[in-house]
């Protein structure tokens, strides 16, 4: 139907125009007509503004169908920004196609140029024959699948160049070129998992790796000549398989610094293991050492068969020759004191020797039978020669080796002298029993001291100690403070005198016995102990503390130890204190070098290991670690006592993180309850 114009007359009302009735009948016969070429009885998806035709709807493609064999006839240069998809595509002229161009059918073009300015992929899903050249200037992709395949009927006039070295690969494990003919292969890495065969020579100038097994020549006739030097050791496959060299065809020289092997066979010797045998029968092994030197051996050595010695054999000064319960034959008759000598020589010494002893026996006072020689001299000697006897057994008294008894039971053994004569001890006297004599040490006279010592190592009765200086040491019973003025006798001996009582040193004052140390003031009614700076330590009384009636001083003193009621300190208290460095693990903390512990350097969190506390039970004491932190912070988060591990009870029910380039001060107040450790931690930060 063409378009209706509504007649609208001359002028206004004039009778002239449409009645409004036909002038709508008009416009609905358009729109009717317009609907049915836009969509029917409603609007079609099209929307069209200005020169650009799209859908209303988003995402609805445009379909232009024309009817029966009719075709789209694009005159103009037609841009597709699109997927472009054409049963049948003819152009004419020059064709641009920006998006992605698709085929569904048979393509046939006479030339085809694809150059840069395509944005996306060309998509034929059918055949695509070109009859001419095909120029692709820029990158191409042939196939999106590992299912497509690529034939090549031409023949390549050009290098295969990779745009990337050493990425991509000729072949892959599975899919491999059968043959691959070249006159060179020039490469970095040439790798084969299969058969590979070089008709011709083979020429690699860089590095070589062979993965798999090798095998090199496959005749004896084939040589193999390496100009290079090994990198590796030559290490078999099977062990005690394989030879180097063979009977017919040896190695001239062999280099090296040691041979390690269960036995080794040199001209006709074969050592095995520790032992050297000739390897022909009756054949003898020769050690013979050039000019003056000489065969040496420094340890024990076992000959199986005879030895013929054509040199000297000289035996160190300090070695023996074992001879095993074997004889030495052969041996010539001795002209000096170093020759070894026969029995027959020795027998015929032995005989003159009896011949001899017969003499004295005869000359002496003794009866043919006596057992007993009260006197033994050597015949016509000029000199004293010694006697040699096992035991010496005399009037009620046995010498034997170095000890001096008596044979009869209860019986005193009695040292006495001649005259003026004294009796002189050379060495250390060591009492093993009671030294009594009288009542209850009686000896006639005081001991002098000489500046010496006297070792007690029984009970120590009463005796008069006279002045001088010495020590007397006490490794026994000592009595109470109340009896050392009554055992001892000497309620003030002269100064410089020592009681020495395992170990420890004391002195005398006025009432009892006390440190030699000048520090002590006051009436002292025990033993206390002191070295000689006068630093107290526990007393070693029948009390294990010290009592005064007075008071006691210490000026730079240490006390270690012992119990205190009451302690009166005017001038402060110093403690020691050990350094540590960079702990990490377990760290040692040593209660003998103090109480206090400085770390520095501190490498990570770490357990604290408390050693020699010596806290008795029902007692308590603290450690303290102070810790220089560096840029990162680290904390005890463990303690053991003596090894074994401790809960740690922190304050606040958690434990504390260390301050980052601070001081963190932490410490753990230690509870012995039997045995039983509460371990209390507290920190506190310091930055």
């Amino acid at each position: 139907m063409s378009k209706q114009t509504i007649n609208v007359g001359t002028n206004q009302d004039d009778g002239t125009g449409d009645s409004l009735r036909a002038a709508f009948v008009k416009v609905n016969d358009n729109f009717t007509e317009v609907y049915n070429e836009l969509g029917g009885v409603a609007l079609s998806n099209i929307k069209m503004s200005g020169s650009t035709i799209s859908t209303d709807t988003a995402d609805s493609g445009i379909i232009i169908d024309p009817n029966g064999t009719g075709t789209i006839t694009l005159t103009g240069a037609t841009t597709v920004t699109g997927g472009l998809t054409p049963d049948t595509l003819t152009v004419t002229g020059n064709g641009s196609v920006g998006g992605d161009f698709t085929v569904t059918g048979a393509a046939t073009f006479g030339s085809i140029t694809i150059g840069s300015t395509i944005a996306s992929d060309l998509d034929v899903t059918g055949a695509v024959t070109v009859g001419g050249t095909l120029n692709a200037n820029g990158s191409v992709n042939l196939g999106d699948t590992t299912g497509d395949t690529v034939t090549v009927t031409g023949r390549f006039d050009s290098s295969l160049v990779p745009s990337v070295t050493e990425t991509n690969d000729i072949g892959s494990l599975t899919l491999r070129w059968r043959d691959i003919f070249a006159q060179d292969i020039d490469g970095t890495t040439l790798t084969t998992s299969g058969d590979a065969t070089v008709g011709g020579n083979l020429a690699v100038t860089g590095n070589v790796t062979i993965g798999g097994n090798i095998t090199i020549g496959d005749a004896d006739t084939d040589d193999i000549t390496i100009n290079a030097e090994l990198k590796n050791d030559l290490i078999p496959n099977s062990d005690s398989l394989y030879n180097i060299g063979s009977s017919d065809k040896r190695y001239l020289t062999v280099f090296g610094d040691r041979f390690i092997g269960t036995s080794l066979e040199v001209g006709g010797l074969v050592i095995s293991g520790n032992t050297v045998t000739s390897l022909n029968t009756n054949s003898n092994i020769v050690l013979d050492p050039q000019g003056t030197a000489r065969v040496q051996v420094d340890g024990p050595m076992t000959i199986a068969g005879q030895v013929t010695v054509t040199g000297t054999l000289q035996v160190s000064s300090s070695q023996t020759v074992d001879m095993g319960n074997n004889k030495i034959q052969s041996v010539a008759t001795p002209t000096v004191s170093t020759d070894a000598t026969t029995k027959g020589y020795v027998d015929g010494l032995a005989s003159n020797y009896a011949t001899a002893a017969q003499g004295v026996l005869a000359d002496s006072a003794l009866q043919a039978e006596a057992d007993t020689l009260e006197t033994v001299t050597n015949r016509g000697a000029t000199t004293i020669n010694g006697i040699t006897v096992g035991s010496v057994d005399t009037d009620g008294i046995r010498i034997v080796d170095n000890n001096i008894t008596t044979t009869r039971s209860n019986d005193n053994l009695n040292l006495g002298t001649s005259g003026t004569g004294s009796i002189i001890l050379d060495a250390n006297v060591n009492i093993t029993g009671t030294l009594t004599g009288g009542s209850p040490l009686d000896m006639g006279n005081d001991i002098n001291m000489n500046s010496n010592d006297i070792t007690a190592v029984g009970t120590l009765n009463t005796h008069t100690i006279p002045g001088g200086t010495g020590t007397l040491a006490l490794t026994s019973d000592l009595y109470t403070n109340s009896d050392v003025d009554a055992h001892l006798n000497q309620s003030n001996p002269t100064s410089g005198f020592v009681l020495s009582w395992n170990g420890s040193d004391y002195a005398w004052v006025s009432n009892g016995i006390a440190s030699e140390a000048d520090s002590v003031v006051g009436a002292v009614n025990g033993i206390v102990k002191a070295d000689g700076a006068g630093n107290i330590s526990a007393a070693v009384a029948e009390t294990d503390y010290i009592t005064a009636s007075g008071s006691v001083t210490l000026t730079n003193k240490t006390i270690s130890g012992g119990v205190f009621d009451t302690m009166l300190i005017s001038q402060g208290v110093q403690e020691a204190y050990d350094t540590k460095t960079a702990a990490t693990g377990v760290v040692v903390h040593d209660c003998d070098n103090g109480h206090i512990f400085s770390h520095s350097s501190i490498s990570a969190n770490f357990t604290a290991n408390i050693t020699n506390l010596n806290c008795d039970t029902g007692y308590a004491t603290t450690i303290t670690l102070v810790l220089n932190q560096g840029g990162t912070a680290y904390m005890p988060t463990a303690v053991q006592i003596a090894g074994a591990a401790q809960t740690i009870n922190w304050e606040g029910g958690s434990a504390p993180s260390g301050t980052n380039s601070g001081i963190d001060v932490v410490s753990f107040s230690i509870l012995n309850a039997s045995g039983t450790y509460t371990v209390l931690g507290s920190s506190v930060s310091y930055s």
